[in-house]
Parts: structure tokens; sequence; C-alpha cells
């Protein structure tokens, strides 16, 4: 019988055990998808998010919001996806729009709870639109801006879509408002 040295012995031991290991945690996985990600960094660290708008990705792999935050996916909550309302409005948390809440109409609807962003460099989380808001209000390519560096001007924003009068606006970058009539109206 040959020789075999302690060392060699305890790593084919464990080299074989580990396979195995990985071959029955392979085998018993259900490859379950998920468009939910419990965030461990970033600014949503901590918290818990449904992404409808994001690629589902396999439970127990990483997740991310697309922007900064990323996470470990977890299974999506049992409850049907008609019992969250969508909306339009989203509370930011991070960006130049970081605290501010806007309702943003022309894009598409976010379930509540969801990350949801500008489109450009904020992003927050969907909350419920105010009420009273329908599609038939008036919009305009006009905002009056009370945030930022050109807070106390009235812009005219052609390369953007309209907003609804009354609505909060932004130029995109570090300054928002709200939207009023177009001078033409």
């Amino acid at each position: 019988m040959p020789y075999w040295p302690v060392a060699n012995l305890n790593f084919a031991l464990m080299k074989n055990l580990s396979l195995c290991v990985l071959l029955i945690g392979t085998a018993s996985a259900t490859d379950q998808m998920s468009h939910t990600c419990k965030f461990t960094r970033g600014p949503l660290q901590g918290q818990t998010h449904t992404l409808p708008n994001l690629s589902a990705t396999t439970v127990g792999w990483t997740c991310s919001d697309g922007l900064t935050s990323s996470g470990i996916a977890v299974p999506d909550p049992d409850t049907p996806e008609t019992a969250q309302p969508m909306s339009h409005t989203c509370k930011f948390n991070v960006g130049p729009l970081q605290g501010q809440t806007h309702t943003l109409p022309n894009r598409s609807a976010t379930r509540v709870g969801s990350s949801c962003s500008d489109g450009l460099t904020s992003s927050g989380v969907a909350v419920r639109d105010p009420d009273g808001e329908t599609s038939l209000e008036r919009t305009s390519h006009s905002c009056r801006f009370t945030r930022g560096p050109l807070r106390g001007r009235t812009q005219t924003l052609p390369n953007q879509s309209p907003t609804k009068i009354g609505s909060t606006c932004s130029d995109g970058l570090a300054s928002s408002g709200v939207t009023v009539a177009d001078p033409s109206q």
C-alpha cells in the first residue's frame, strides 16, 4: 500500500466533499426568479424594494437598483401585482432632486414602493399620486423655478416632455419648480 501524507489525504477528501456539497446545493436550488432586492450596500442599504422595471434575478444572487445600490435577490411578495397601485410620483432620495417629491406624468407608471427615476441623475421610491390628478389636465413646457441655480426664473424647456400645469418640473440638473402655462397658452 502506498504511503499518502496526511495533508494530501485531507486535501483530496476536502476537495471531494466540497464538490458533493456543491452538487447537492445546485440540485436542490429552485432557480426562482424575483424582482425584489434586499439592499445591503448603497443609499438603499437596509431596505427591500420590488423593481418590476428591471430584469428578474435568481433568488440568492446579487441584484441592483441599476444605480448605486446592490443587495441579494429575495422572493417576490405573495401579494398579486394588482394589489399595489401604480404611480407617476417619485420621492427622490439620490441625486440633485434628493428630498423632493415630483409627479412625472410623462414617464411610465411604477408600482408604489418600487424604485423610480427622473430618467437622468435622480432616483427614489414611487409614492401614491396626489389626489385629484387626471390625464385631462393641461400640460406645458414652462417651469417657474423655486429651487436651485435657476430659482426665481421661468423658462420654457422645449426639449423636455410637457408636464401638467401645477405639478413639479425640473431642468434635469439641479433646479426644480412648478409647471406654469406656456407663454402662448
